[in-house]
């Protein structure tokens, strides 16, 4: 009859959204809702290392031409992962039915829904790069929280009021991904739209690569394992079962990403 994260000791603080969420879903919803999660975490690999490039070129741009440097590099990248994410929508639309079959979704709206929040999320590190690399932390936290929060207010009206289940819980992840998409490309407006400069592609790549690879490798680590269980052993498990699986998982994501306040705050100062 659901999951009782209430028989977890210790993090029911960090888990009570988990706990609002996976109660409100029934017949192993959460389990494709955490999926779902975790896919969109795959597909923005390419976007990975933006944030921590932008933060360290933005926190030394103190002269009119690396400020014009950074405009025209924050306008090519936004550009580029205009066209990851194009690519993205073909190849998604070229195994539309194929992945529906094979990850049993719910409604065929939900992979446009994760679509969506895709281009979000691969757009978004530009501008929290530049805003990390100002030591802008106000705007920067209030993107942080806009996110959990727009995800939470869209989830409570939709999930609890309304009943909702995967679909509503995706609409408030795409909700709280588009909040901080705008609030961010208005605070760093300045940047993105102001006069450009020259834009050394092959050293920008030299440094952005092993940056995306190392952390695209740990995202790989921590979300590739959904997608794997949705796909294999689903059918082996009872929907308790997997939401179970899926509300544990999100526990352990929720204590790793304890820690990443310190490091966004620390790595424009050591920058």
């Amino acid at each position: 009859d659901g999951i009782r994260l209430r028989t977890v000791t210790g993090v029911q603080t960090c888990a009570l959204p988990i706990y609002f969420v996976a109660q409100r879903m029934t017949g192993g919803q959460f389990n494709e809702f955490s999926t779902a999660l975790s896919a969109l975490g795959l597909l923005v690999i390419p976007a990975l290392g933006l944030q921590a490039s932008f933060a360290s070129q933005a926190a030394v741009a103190d002269t009119e031409e690396a400020r014009r440097q950074l405009a025209s590099t924050a306008r090519g990248a936004l550009g580029l992962m205009g066209v990851v994410w194009l690519g993205i929508v073909g190849w998604w639309l070229a195994r539309h039915d194929a992945m529906r079959e094979a990850y049993q979704l719910s409604h065929p709206l939900s992979l446009w829904l994760v679509l969506l929040a895709c281009l979000a999320a691969l757009l978004a590190p530009v501008p929290l790069g530049v805003l990390q690399g100002r030591q802008d932390f106000l705007w920067f936290g209030w993107a942080t929280l806009l996110n959990g929060v727009g995800r939470f207010v869209v989830l409570y009206a939709v999930v609890k009021v309304l009943g909702g289940g995967t679909m509503g819980a995706l609409a408030g992840v795409l909700a709280g991904s588009l909040a901080v998409l705008a609030l961010v490309l208005w605070r760093t407006r300045d940047t993105w739209l102001g006069a450009g400069g020259g834009f050394a592609w092959r050293p920008w790549l030299r440094r952005l690569v092993p940056v995306t690879v190392g952390l695209g490798a740990l995202t790989f680590i921590m979300q590739a394992d959904a997608v794997v269980v949705r796909e294999h052993l689903r059918p082996q498990l009872t929907a308790a079962e997997a939401d179970g699986y899926s509300a544990v998982r999100t526990i352990g994501l929720a204590m790793v990403f304890l820690v990443a306040a310190l490091t966004n705050v620390m790595y424009p100062k050591v920058a």
